[in-house]
């Protein structure tokens, strides 16, 4: 018989390494996906951070330039008003940090070695969800911030670009979490 690296004689075994053996292996069955782990806990750690983060504009469009709080301001002061607009903003500040909760939980756990299909389901709805939060807060902002939207695009305040920033990567990390 002859082979790539001579021939050999009957009853010899042939050289190695064979060409098959020349591809890299990987273990067989579910591992952990460390990119997802990334994007989702960067994702979750920007919707958490907006709650924490002084980085919302109240009340630009007074003559007095108004202040700058942090979610859980915002969320105290929107607590006296009862009008639908400013409970459903209350709900989408919530979601964006309960959503960044999750996120962190979701990124967690895509460091197990299992199918990452149902947390990338998963994740998708909550970037999903906090997509919609984001875009509330924006479409809203003069009615219930008392700013106009553009105060809200301002390089200073961070709240909104946060609350953007965990959507998007969120978003990122749950397609990363449903390809693996």
């Amino acid at each position: 018989m002859s082979y790539a690296g001579g021939s050999v004689g009957a009853g010899a075994a042939p050289p190695w390494p064979v060409a098959s053996d020349q591809q890299p292996r990987r273990p067989a069955g579910p591992r952990a996906d460390p990119i997802a782990f990334l994007l989702l806990v960067l994702a979750g750690g920007c919707g958490v951070t907006q709650y924490l983060l002084t980085g919302w504009p109240v009340g630009r469009s007074d003559p007095l330039g108004g202040t700058v709080v942090s979610g859980r301001q915002l969320l105290t002061e929107l607590g006296p008003h009862t009008n639908t607009t400013a409970s459903v903003t209350r709900i989408a500040l919530l979601v964006v940090t309960v959503g960044g909760a999750a996120l962190i939980l979701l990124g967690l756990a895509s460091l197990l070695p299992m199918t990452h299909g149902p947390i990338g389901f998963a994740a998708l709805l909550v970037a999903l969800g906090v997509g919609g939060a984001a875009v509330w807060l924006v479409v809203q902002a003069s009615r219930v911030l008392g700013s106009p939207a553009s105060a809200l695009f301002s390089g200073g305040e961070l709240g909104w670009y946060l609350t953007v920033a965990a959507a998007v990567v969120g978003l990122f990390g749950a397609f990363k979490a449903l390809g693996s």
